[in-house]
């Protein structure tokens, strides 16, 4: 953000770019993480109403915390260290906050991991079993495709949606930005399927 001669209001909020396009000579800074996540999370569901939960209070969850607010949705985060996740919480305006272990203390309809755990290990940050079974759940982790964590939800019942899908749904964004045109979404997910391992 330093580096930008101009940041756009959404990303001053969630505090973070991520896209950088020049206009008139002019670095200007955006954010396209939270619009991935929330058409990715679109493509399961609606948002307005529902109660989610992210997992993790980085980077990653500023930018869903924010989209999934900017939706209409109530918004609880769980995090290893919960006083990141209140703090986090209390910037953004979600209504609560707490540890990782606490998943199934509390309603949700939408589950969104945005830490690093299961990025290439067969792990997962929440127990199975604390995975609602109604719930959409979105893993921002996309090596592997399906990870632990999108296993063991499908083995409840859960709907799922691959991180590629927030990858490609933000970068199609990008290419929006840098280039004035809407991005080919099937064309952006075969590339990504055929480079995947």
């Amino acid at each position: 953000m330093a580096l930008c001669d101009d940041v756009d209001a959404t990303a001053r909020r969630i505090g973070a770019v991520n896209t950088v396009t020049l206009e008139g000579g002019r670095l200007l800074g955006a954010n396209t993480d939270w619009i991935g996540a929330v058409r990715a999370l679109e493509r399961a569901t609606q948002l307005r109403d529902r109660e989610a939960v992210v997992l993790g209070a980085g980077g990653a969850a500023r930018a869903v915390v924010f989209g999934l607010i900017e939706r209409g949705a109530r918004v609880r985060i769980l995090n290893r260290r919960p006083e990141r996740a209140k703090a986090l919480a209390e910037q953004l305006g979600a209504h609560g906050a707490g540890a990782l272990d606490e998943l199934a203390s509390g309603p949700c309809e939408v589950l969104v991991n945005t830490t690093s755990v299961g990025l290439r290990e067969d792990a997962s940050p929440v127990a199975a079993g604390a995975i609602p079974p109604n719930a959409v759940v979105l893993d921002a982790v996309y090596d592997p495709p399906e990870t632990r964590l999108l296993r063991d939800a499908a083995a409840r019942g859960a709907r799922t949606v691959g991180g590629k899908w927030w990858l490609v749904h933000q970068a199609a964004e990008q290419l929006r930005l840098w280039t004035g045109r809407d991005a080919p979404l099937d064309v952006m997910a075969a590339a990504f399927d055929r480079a995947a391992p």
